[in-house]
Formats: C-alpha cells, sequence, structure tokens
C-alpha cells in the first residue's frame, strides 16, 4: 500500500514504493510476465490540487528520494495519471498555485508491454529525465529514470528486447 506522507484537506501526497505489500508483489509479478522493468525507485505523486507550497515542503522534509525521479507525478484517487511537472517547472512555480496549474497535461507514457529499445527511443526524442507507467485505463503501475535507460543501454548488444 502507499505511504501516506502528507494529508489535508487540499490534496494528498502519497509516496509509492514497489517494497511495500501485495501491491508491490503484483508489479513484480506483472514485470516477470512482462519482461517489463518496474524500478525499485519511489514514484513521488500529489493530489491534483496540492499546492506547490506543499509539494515543496515534502522536497525539503521528505525521504531524499522523492527528489531521484526528477518528476512529481499529478494522479486522481484512482491512482490515474493526471499530469507532471519537472522538479525544474516546481522551483520557478508560484508556491500558492495547485499543481494541477502547473503540470503537463499530456505527458509521455508507455505501457508495460512497450519494448525498452521503444521507450529509450522516447527519451531520446524528447529529451526526458523520467516517464510513467500506465496500465492500459491509465492506472499509474510505475516509474522509468533515465539512469534505467542508460543501465539498458550500457548491457550492450546482449541485451534482451524488453525492459530487464
Amino acid at each position: 500500500n502507499p505511504k501516506r506522507l502528507h494529508g489535508g484537506e487540499q490534496g494528498m501526497i502519497v509516496l509509492i514504493t514497489n517494497d511495500d505489500g501485495i501491491e508491490a508483489e503484483g508489479l513484480r509479478a506483472l514485470s516477470r510476465a512482462v519482461n517489463f522493468h518496474f524500478p525499485a525507485a519511489e514514484v513521488f505523486t500529489v493530489a491534483p490540487s496540492t499546492t506547490v507550497r506543499e509539494v515543496w515542503e515534502q522536497l525539503r522534509t521528505g525521504p531524499s528520494e522523492l527528489a531521484r525521479g526528477y518528476t512529481v507525478v499529478v494522479v486522481d484517487d484512482e491512482r490515474r495519471l493526471r499530469g507532471v511537472v519537472p522538479l525544474a517547472e516546481l522551483i520557478r512555480a508560484d508556491g500558492l498555485r495547485p499543481v494541477e496549474g502547473v503540470m503537463d497535461t499530456d505527458p509521455v507514457s508507455v505501457r508495460p508491454e512497450d519494448s525498452m529499445g521503444d521507450v529509450s527511443e522516447l527519451f531520446d526524442r524528447f529529451n526526458l529525465l523520467s516517464l510513467p507507467v500506465v496500465d492500459p485505463d491509465g492506472i499509474l503501475r510505475g516509474f522509468i529514470t533515465v539512469d534505467d535507460v542508460v543501465s539498458w543501454l550500457r548491457e550492450g548488444e546482449g541485451r534482451e528486447g524488453g525492459l530487464t
């Protein structure tokens, strides 16, 4: 289950870890079944109504893992992807605005069945640092960082076709 890091009337900040309970086991099983890697890094998610200032505070006081994804992922109550906010954009944003006012509402994302070759092309084409993994219903299922892509590329010619 996700760990609640901050809650309130305006929104909730959640850290989804792949080491938590049944859900994480399901992701690991899914990743083995479709040859897709769900990184161990945490995914920092917030509700659309969360203010930029609340995100700043969580980044400042929360676990250092929050900043390792390069992006804050905005999801609804059902964990459907609503948008992303790069950390660089958060630095420049007005702290009183909700993240839904500064997020990219049409982010590049991938599905678990996408090949790593296709994923790496997206990182190159759009100069990405990270991107969400969503299922066909738009539910956030994982997160890939540029570090994952570099690791895959370093494996060279002997690598498999999917994320491993």
